[in-house]
C-alpha cells in the first residue's frame, strides 16, 4: 500500500487513536499488568538500517503484555503459585486485518503458548485481555472519536439547526 495517499494516511490515523485510547485506559483497567509497544514501523535509510539492526522485526505485534495470575512476594519469599503470563496484540482500523507478516508473528508466539490477538477497538482489546485471565478492575470503556474534523464539524452542525 503506498503509505502516502489520503485514504492509507486516514486509515493509519484511526489506527493511531485507537492505539493510544487502549493505552491511556489500560493501566486503569488493569493495574497489575504491564504493556508496551515497541517502535516498529518502516523507516528508510540509516535509520531503518538500525532499527533493523536493533532487532526490529517486519510484522510485529503494536502491544506486547506481561502479567502475573499469582502472587509472587508474600512476606517477602516467592510462592509457588507464581505464573508469569505473556501476550501480543495488534491494534488496526476498523475494516482491517492483520498482514500476512503480522500473522506469523501472532501465529508464531500462540505456537510457543502465549497469548495473541488483534482486533480494532478497545472494547474489543479489553476484552481479550480479561479473556487472556489479565486481573480487570474497570469495564468502564471509552472508545475515541474516529470521525474526520470535516464530519465533527457537520454532525456540530446538524445538532444545532
Amino acid at each position: 500500500m503506498n503509505p502516502f495517499t489520503e485514504e492509507e494516511l486516514k486509515r493509519q490515523q484511526i489506527e493511531f487513536r485507537i492505539h493510544c485510547a487502549i493505552v491511556e485506559q489500560f493501566q486503569h483497567s488493569f493495574p497489575e499488568a504491564a504493556l508496551w509497544h515497541t517502535p516498529n514501523r518502516g523507516a528508510g535509510g540509516a535509520d531503518g538500517h538500525f532499527k533493523k539492526l536493533m532487532g526490529a522485526r517486519k510484522g510485529a505485534s503494536d502491544l506486547g503484555l506481561s502479567w502475573n495470575l499469582g502472587r509472587r512476594y508474600v512476606d517477602g519469599s516467592i510462592t509457588k503459585n507464581f505464573k508469569l503470563e505473556c501476550g501480543w496484540y495488534e491494534v488496526k482500523a476498523p475494516g482491517e486485518k492483520p498482514t500476512p507478516e503480522q500473522n506469523k508473528w501472532l501465529s508464531k508466539f500462540y505456537a510457543m503458548g502465549w497469548h495473541t490477538g488483534w482486533g480494532t477497538s478497545v472494547k474489543h482489546a479489553f476484552d481479550t485481555f480479561e479473556a487472556w485471565g489479565i486481573p480487570r478492575i474497570s469495564w468502564s470503556v471509552k472508545e475515541p472519536d474516529l470521525r474526520s474534523d470535516m464530519q465533527k464539524k457537520h454532525d456540530a452542525f446538524e445538532f444545532f439547526s
